[in-house]
């Protein structure tokens, strides 16, 4: 874990640019996290089969920091990076739901990641200039959801229900500063069913 932390705050470093005032929502306020509420959802009737049981015991529900509210049937285990803090901090948790990259590496950073993720395909990312945000690209590695980690933007809750009714994929904001970044992990622990390694960052 110790050597993965180290390698992300390297990462960190080479795109401190980036990280500051790059793509995603990504911003240096102070804004405090919201608390997410993770769930699970419980059928108030017995089940008619062990399909169903099955189902009503995976199913969950997650608020994301704009108040938005999502139901999962199965665990998220695919994810795209809306933006570059979304990128190295998903990275970081979770890097096997990673579908695709928001923004190229630098060539500096690419040396320290692995060739398995390295040749993801490049989505890109919703706001900011760097890259353009491909609906086409996004659907063609069909993730279980869009992550935004960040600070939030004004029109954001409108953005996101506009891409999720194109593209039937939930696009979910978590706030993230550097103040409130252990907040941001913890929730990404709830949203990903990864708690205990999220707590490493946290």
């Amino acid at each position: 874990h110790m050597k993965k932390i180290l390698s992300i705050s390297l990462l960190c470093a080479l795109l401190l640019t980036g990280c500051q005032s790059g793509g995603g929502s990504e911003a240096s306020g102070s804004t405090a996290s919201e608390s997410s509420a993770s769930t699970p959802v419980s059928s108030e009737s017995a089940p008619e089969s062990a399909s169903a049981s099955s189902e009503a015991e995976t199913s969950y529900t997650f608020t994301d920091s704009l108040g938005r509210e999502f139901t999962f049937d199965e665990p998220v285990d695919a994810v795209a990076p809306s933006g570059l803090l979304s990128q190295l901090v998903i990275y970081a948790a979770a890097p096997d739901t990673l579908v695709g990259w928001s923004n190229e590496w630098t060539s500096g950073a690419e040396q320290y990641i692995p060739e398995e993720y390295r040749s993801l395909p490049l989505i890109g990312q919703i706001y900011g200039t760097n890259t353009e945000f491909s609906v086409e690209e996004l659907l063609a590695h069909d993730p279980d959801i869009v992550l935004d980690i960040g600070e939030p933007k004004d029109g954001m809750a409108e953005d996101f229900a506009a891409l999720e009714e194109q593209t039937g994929i939930p696009f979910v904001h978590i706030d993230a500063t550097m103040e409130t970044m252990p907040e941001a992990f913890t929730m990404i622990g709830e949203l990903l069913g990864i708690e205990e390694t999220a707590a490493v960052y946290a």
